[in-house]
């Protein structure tokens, strides 16, 4: 039995669904996420007036509140404070950002859609009481369960996450 366990515990350090330590989105990797990239044309004249949007540089990030409210957990302030690091960068300096709360599809549409206004609002207070980000350059919004990322299990961990998107200047 002690043989299993030896060989069984460093295993477990490599399984995919272990809970890790290193969630955490670095500083590094969401300046990475959310720098716009430049379009490649190869000589084409583009009408901005036709096609689809531009998809906007985006990450979601791991962003945990107490249950039911809006107040922040400690592991989510840890998560805030590194993207305050990536929004003070001098790549990001100049850009405004959405920041789109999400809940389950626990509730009603009407709760869900409230809560998630609330959750945006509290990660916009944060970073600008908190780190000094300018909060003109913070837009927040909520979207409830309107935008499920996991569309198959509405009840999913995955559905409740908060999205940062790159707007520009």
């Amino acid at each position: 039995m002690i043989r299993l366990l030896l060989v069984l515990i460093p295993l477990l350090a490599f399984a995919p669904n272990a809970v890790k330590a290193d969630d955490m989105v670095g500083t590094e990797d969401i300046v990475k996420a959310l720098t716009p990239r430049p379009v490649m044309t190869r000589g084409l004249t583009l009408d901005a007036t036709t096609g689809p949007a531009p998809v906007r540089p985006s990450i979601e990030v791991k962003v945990e509140f107490e249950y039911d409210s809006a107040t922040l957990t400690t592991a989510a302030r840890r998560q805030l404070d590194a993207l305050a690091g990536a929004l003070r960068s001098d790549v990001l300096l100049a850009s405004r950002f959405e920041i789109a709360g999400h809940t389950d599809a626990r509730g009603t549409p009407t709760y869900n859609q409230t809560l998630s206004e609330r959750r945006a609002q509290s990660v916009r207070g944060y970073l600008a009481n908190q780190h000094g980000i300018d909060a003109v350059r913070l837009t927040a919004s909520g979207w409830g369960f309107t935008r499920l990322k996991n569309s198959r299990d509405p009840f999913a961990a995955e559905n409740r996450r908060v999205q940062i998107s790159n707007l520009g200047q």
